[in-house]
């Protein structure tokens, strides 16, 4: 399996192949179906040398989701630097709908990582998460509003989070637990077959011509 790690840096090149295993892994197979021996297996490392870097499954797919929410957010801020999409509502979803129909794993882990992960890692890592994110979307929040320009101070960081909200719920709704999907009848399960990123698109749509609108018609 290999001699164990004493440099700093060669720490840091086995915490990313411990990494980048458990990607290749999700990538074919669900949540469930990874544990820590099958990526300490797929890592080329000793499993029992995999938890002096991670103690948790659940930590390791945690790092994952924190790498894959600031890949999302840089991608975002680029895209809301271009000035074509001054005042274009239609723009602005297009871009957070491709934005995150890209990104199938962060769909993904968003879904379980304040039900699966967050109960199962140190506090202090879920801090960290939680202040990365909110640092995140109150750097992007003003650039929303900017691009926008009908949005009040505040509402482009609620957008974001109304984002992730929107991204749980349509989520669960579209995947649901095995036990309940051999039941449920194909023609029904058919309704629960949604396109993640168009439907959150669509109702990012009716939430920011909303607030386009507010106060019209209040003569």
């Amino acid at each position: 399996m290999g001699r164990r790690a004493t440099s700093e840096e060669q720490k840091r090149a086995k915490r990313e192949r411990i990494l980048m295993a458990a990607r290749r892994l999700y990538e074919s197979r669900s949540y469930d179906e990874v544990d820590v021996a099958t990526i300490a297996e797929e890592s080329g490392i000793a499993k029992g040398t995999v938890y002096l870097y991670f103690r948790t499954k659940e930590e390791i797919f945690a790092e994952l989701c924190r790498h894959a929410y600031a890949d999302w957010y840089a991608a975002l801020k680029k895209g809301l630097d271009d000035p074509s999409l001054r005042h274009s509502i239609p723009k602005v979803v297009d871009l957070i709908g491709s934005s995150l129909r890209e990104r199938r794993e962060l769909l993904d882990l968003i879904a379980i990582l304040h039900t699966r992960l967050e109960p199962n890692i140190s506090p202090e890592l879920a801090l960290e998460l939680r202040l990365e994110m909110k640092e995140a979307i109150e750097d992007i929040g003003p650039l929303l509003e900017d691009q926008l320009g009908f949005l009040l101070p505040g509402e482009g960081m609620m957008l974001l989070l109304r984002t992730e909200a929107l991204v749980i719920g349509l989520s669960h709704l579209a995947d649901p637990a095995p036990t309940v999907a051999e039941v449920i009848d194909r023609d029904d399960m058919a309704l629960f077959r949604v396109d993640l990123s168009r439907a959150i698109g669509e109702m990012l749509m009716v939430m920011m011509m909303g607030l386009k609108s507010r106060g019209r018609g209040k003569q």
